[in-house]
């Protein structure tokens, strides 16, 4: 049960401009209420849109999966009608599985905002050193030019 003035947010995938109205339905209502009254309702479109090339393909985020782009053009509509909200949700392994080799991956960024200039990418890497990483499978080694008497 919703309280007095509360907002409530919900995601709707690929909302577009094609639709003059709405509807929304209203599967259940509190056993006491009568009616039900909403007070506003807003849609906003997401600031930026994210695709994901590969060498020379077009790859989007379905929520699950980073899968290929139904269209293979670089234009507004595909990032509109194909493009995700946010690279946050997609996990490292998703990464890794979809994209082997790194060196030819672009994450593209379209948006109407034109004040913006300038876009920013965080990455969290969980420091280490070699020798964690190897896991006690090494053997050290000392190599000199050569032997010297003083």
């Amino acid at each position: 049960m919703w309280g007095y003035n509360e907002t409530r947010e919900y995601k709707i995938k690929h909302i577009t401009n094609d639709y003059l109205y709405y509807r929304i339905y209203i599967t259940d209502k509190h056993k006491d209420a009568f009616a039900i009254d909403i007070g506003e309702i807003q849609f906003f479109l997401p600031s930026s849109i994210f695709l994901i090339q590969y060498n020379t393909q077009l790859y989007t985020f379905d929520g699950l999966n980073i899968v290929l782009s139904p269209s293979q053009e670089l234009t507004e509509d595909n990032f509109t009608v194909n493009g995700f909200d946010s690279p946050e949700g997609i996990t490292e392994d998703q990464w890794n599985n979809a994209f082997l080799d790194k060196s030819n991956l672009k994450l593209l960024m379209w948006t109407k905002d034109l004040e913006k200039t300038e876009a920013k990418a965080e990455c969290e890497i969980e420091p280490f050193t070699p020798y964690n990483k190897l896991e006690n499978e090494f053997e050290i080694y000392m190599a000199t030019d050569k032997e010297t008497t003083v």
